[in-house]
């Protein structure tokens, strides 16, 4: 069973979560399925949580898999494999995520082994420009 892990892209103050002292604590939903809110809790130097509810997010969802370096790999990253650049989507007609090009793209299990992440749209939108 694939671990279920998210990351955050606060866009108001353009900051990712979790950080190593931070995680997702919970993720609100509205009536649509559309993203509420998030909770995010932060660990602080005397021992104690602290909690904020951030607005404005992008969600990333961990696909379950590494890449060559095993770093794991969420939706909305940018990889590269064979010295191009896609980015990570999750495909609804397919229920998996995919490499998103002019085909829409499926790898594998063996050829996400093969992928290196090297950032995420939300902090690196122009790596999918610079390639």
């Amino acid at each position: 069973m694939r671990e279920v892990k998210f990351k955050v892209f606060d866009v108001k103050n353009k900051k990712m979560y979790p950080t190593d002292y931070e995680l997702v604590k919970e993720i609100h939903f509205g009536m649509y399925g559309e993203i509420d809110s998030v909770i995010i809790a932060r660990y602080r130097p005397d021992g104690d949580w602290e909690f904020e509810e951030l607005k404005d997010v992008e969600l990333m969802q961990y696909i379950g898999l590494k890449d060559k370096n095993g770093k794991e790999i969420y939706e909305g990253d940018i990889i590269k494999l064979k010295d191009e650049v896609y980015e990570v989507i999750y495909n609804n007609t397919t229920a998996s995520f995919i490499i998103k090009n002019d085909q829409g793209w499926e790898l594998g299990g063996e050829g996400w082994k093969k992928v290196e992440v090297v950032g995420n749209i939300y902090e690196n939108p122009n790596l999918l420009e610079e390639y």
